[in-house]
């Protein structure tokens, strides 16, 4: 099994996961997820063009019946991921 870093979520993330989830409560289902993937293999996001230090940009995948994509910026290092900036979009899965 891979090592896994600390999860650490900035306080607007935070603040805004929990305005969402009043609305859609599977959102915690869709950003633990995430973290989980994050936490082990964080190269695996897009790496966001001229940003210091490095931040990478995740998105889950549309899957029913969560229509929704949660996409999340972050930046790691050896022993921490640190999720800055969330955004919720609906998406039609097409």
């Amino acid at each position: 099994m891979a090592f896994a870093r600390t999860v650490i979520l900035e306080r607007v993330v935070e603040e805004f996961i929990e305005q969402e989830r009043r609305t859609y409560p599977p959102l915690e289902r869709v950003l633990r997820a995430l973290e989980w993937r994050i936490a082990r293999q964080p190269e695996v996001g897009y790496p966001v063009p001229g940003t210091k230090p490095k931040r990478y940009i995740v998105k889950s995948s549309y899957r029913f019946p969560i229509p929704l994509v949660l996409t999340l910026m972050y930046r790691y290092t050896e022993t921490e991921v640190v999720i800055e900036l969330a955004r919720v979009d609906e998406d039609s899965g097409g």
